[in-house]
C-alpha cells in the first residue's frame, strides 16, 4: 500500500511533469486526499473523473427527432450505428442515453452539422453508468421519458 505522500508526489509528478493530468482532476484528487480519502491512486482518479451523474445533464441529437422526442423521450441506442467514430466502436461503449454535465453549444457531440438539439435531462435517480472515453460523462442505462426533456434554449 502507498502512503498518502507517495500518492500526493504522484499526482503532481503526473500533473507537473508528465502533463497527464489536467488542473481540475488533479486538484480534485488532491483535495480528496486532504479531506481524508484512501490513498489509493485509481480510486481517486476514477472520483475525480466522474464525480456523479449531474442533474441536468445534457444530449445532443438530431433535430430531425425533435417531434419523435417530444411524444417518446430519449431512446437509449448503441453506439455502433454509423454515425459514432470507430473508437467507440471498438471500445464495446455501453446501450444507453449518453448525457454530458454542460450543454453541447457548439455541437461537438452532433454529427448533423448545425442541425442538432440539446436537450436538458432531469436525472434524478436514473440508473447510469461512466463513459469511460469521455470523463465527466455519463451514460444513462434506461430509456428517458419525455417527462424528463426539455429543449434546451441557448441563452
Amino acid at each position: 500500500m502507498q502512503t498518502r505522500e507517495e500518492v500526493e508526489q504522484h499526482i503532481r509528478y503526473k500533473h507537473v511533469t508528465e502533463c497527464t493530468l489536467s488542473e481540475p482532476i488533479a486538484r480534485h484528487m488532491l483535495d480528496a486526499l486532504e479531506a481524508g480519502a484512501e490513498p489509493d491512486y485509481q480510486v481517486l482518479l476514477k472520483a475525480a473523473k466522474w464525480p456523479g451523474l449531474p442533474n441536468p445533464a445534457y444530449h445532443t441529437t438530431s433535430r430531425a427527432l425533435r417531434s419523435t422526442i417530444f411524444l417518446n423521450g430519449l431512446r437509449m441506442w448503441m453506439p455502433q450505428n454509423g454515425n459514432w467514430s470507430r473508437l467507440i466502436c471498438e471500445a464495446d461503449q455501453p446501450t444507453g442515453v449518453y448525457v454530458a454535465p454542460d450543454p453541447d453549444e457548439h455541437g461537438v457531440w452532433s454529427h448533423w452539422g448545425d442541425d442538432f438539439d440539446v436537450w436538458v435531462i432531469d436525472t434524478t435517480d436514473l440508473p447510469h453508468t461512466p463513459d469511460l472515453l469521455n470523463p465527466g460523462s455519463y451514460c444513462i442505462t434506461t430509456d428517458v421519458p419525455e417527462t424528463r426533456l426539455t429543449l434546451w434554449e441557448k441563452p
